[in-house]
């Protein structure tokens, strides 16, 4: 279990909903049971470290938390050694990309008790155009999608054009392939996945709630997450590290 303390912005999550009600349960703690470590909760604590004669300090160290399973705590396991997000087959996610996801995962996993689903993480400009193209197919504008607005427009003038040729879906790809390569070839990238950097989370099977966590957490952690409707896989967040 992690170390609980009072902070800005405030811990959250089911460790400190299982703190509450410990403290609840001792008499030390009457106020509510939300999973939030505010100040109620951290005198509730320097409530109990001075009955246990504990260094007062309201905060739950390893000295607070042996002493309140002694009296009975159940702290909830410790998942800290795992990541807390898993991902679909075949996905590839660069080593940057790991290290800036895996905060991000530990800290939703500790406000909702659920891991983050990853449906797509580096790309090809081949798997990038089978995306792009998935997508139109299915009636979006890449123009509406991508915040490069002439590199999108290119690919949608390249996938009309193949429309209008009657291309087979092979064709189609290797057609927008070949204006992905060129547009790389200059710099210019369409989708942070061709460098490495972008990652797609579901959020289909997310309630109300755990989305707008998710969407505080990748703000607080400096990253651009943003929703999309339109994709082979299902709603899913884009984020960009």
């Amino acid at each position: 279990m992690r170390t609980l303390s009072l902070k800005n912005p405030q811990m959250r999550g089911s460790d400190v909903v299982r703190w509450q009600q410990f403290l609840l349960s001792r008499g030390f703690y009457d106020g509510s049971i939300e999973g939030d470590f505010d100040e109620e909760t951290e005198e509730a604590t320097e409530d109990y470290q001075k009955e246990m004669w504990l260094q007062v300090t309201g905060i739950v160290d390893q000295a607070t938390l042996q002493r309140a399973i002694q009296d009975g705590f159940n702290p909830p396991s410790d998942s800290s050694s795992r990541p807390h997000y898993t991902t679909e087959p075949g996905v590839v996610l660069s080593t940057d990309v790991e290290r800036l996801l895996a905060p991000l995962a530990d800290l939703y996993y500790q406000e909702t008790g659920a891991d983050l689903v990853i449906t797509s993480g580096t790309r090809t400009p081949r798997s990038q155009a089978e995306a792009m193209y998935t997508n139109m197919r299915n009636g979006a504008d890449p123009r509406d999608l991508y915040r490069n607005h002439e590199a999108a427009d290119e690919i949608w003038t390249a996938y009309n054009q193949e429309q209008r040729n009657r291309a087979s879906r092979d064709d189609a790809i290797d057609a927008l392939t070949s204006v992905i390569e060129g547009q790389v070839s200059r710099g210019v990238f369409i989708s942070r996945h061709l460098q490495a950097r972008g990652v797609d989370v579901r959020n289909r099977t997310m309630t109300s709630e755990q989305r707008h966590t998710f969407e505080r957490l990748a703000t607080q952690a400096g990253t651009r997450a943003s929703s999309e409707n339109e994709h082979r896989e299902g709603p899913h967040y884009h984020v960009q590290f």
